[in-house]
């Protein structure tokens, strides 16, 4: 049974969907609006949906940040960190015991990503899920934050064709036979292809009730400044990952002995 946690020691990786959930909130089963670290979790609530209290969304944000420093550091299993209530614990047990956050036995068994060709794109989900008034430019600055938290991940990093350039589907979940008009890739930035229209009925039928109005507002559109923007931070940070043989670390022991995560309370 070739699970995630049934791959520790072979040297196989495996897709570290932790990351992601922590990053962007929720799973692809779930609701899309659901909020992560990033897209506004207890900081920034969305409204759209019931998140809990106040109290509860700190608690699950706190959670979710646990899951980034698990796969910061390889999403390795017995790699140790302080956690939100200041105890030393191992990946496995990060944001709850038992958790089976971190599960690799070596960094290069964890491939970490925040977006894949299943599901909405890293913009199209940041968009789901941001409030109301979240400001276009910081929407795009999200885009890059999750980029860069892949990009200096120790591990396997993946990034979706589309990341750098806050490629868009117009809210696709599954293109697989949307076409070229969903599936573009503009890579001048002359054109960005969110609000072209609605995705197919068969798909995303159940949520043209909030999708359509979001399509609607083309000042969520970005221009070609913040999609040349984004571009270049993506060449930046791969460059810093390959400038330094620390952030692509070999072994737990390594990790262990060289990476350290100030947990402030």
């Amino acid at each position: 049974n070739a699970s995630q946690l049934n791959l520790a020691g072979t040297g196989v990786g495996s897709f570290n969907d932790r990351l992601r959930e922590g990053i962007m909130g929720g799973s692809p089963f779930g609701d899309p609006r659901t909020q992560g670290v990033l897209t506004g979790l207890f900081f920034a609530p969305n409204g759209f949906i019931e998140q809990g209290t106040a109290d509860n969304q700190r608690d699950r944000v706190m959670e979710d940040c646990e899951k980034v420093i698990a796969a910061m550091a390889g999403n390795l299993k017995e790699y140790r960190f302080i956690n939100r209530k200041g105890f030393s614990t191992p990946g496995k047990d990060a944001a709850w015991v038992g958790s089976n956050v971190g599960y690799a036995a070596e960094p290069r068994e964890t491939v970490n990503y925040v977006s894949a060709h299943d599901n909405e794109t890293l913009f199209d989900g940041i968009t789901l899920r941001s409030a109301p008034d979240v400001p276009l430019p910081v929407r795009c600055r999200i885009n890059r934050i999750a980029v860069a938290v892949v990009a200096f991940s120790q591990g396997v990093p993946f990034f979706h064709a589309g990341d750098e350039i806050l490629r868009s589907k117009s809210l696709d979940r599954d293109s697989y036979n949307a076409g070229d008009w969903f599936n573009r890739l503009d890579y001048t930035g002359e054109t960005h292809n969110f609000g072209i229209g609605l995705p197919s009925r068969d798909k995303n039928g159940d949520r043209y009730g909030y999708i359509g109005n979001l399509l609607g507002d083309l000042s969520l559109r970005p221009g070609r400044d913040e999609i040349m923007r984004s571009d270049a931070h993506m060449r930046e940070c791969l460059a810093i990952r390959r400038s330094s043989p620390l952030f692509r670390l070999r072994t737990a022991a390594e990790v262990e002995r060289r990476g350290t995560f100030y947990n402030v309370r």
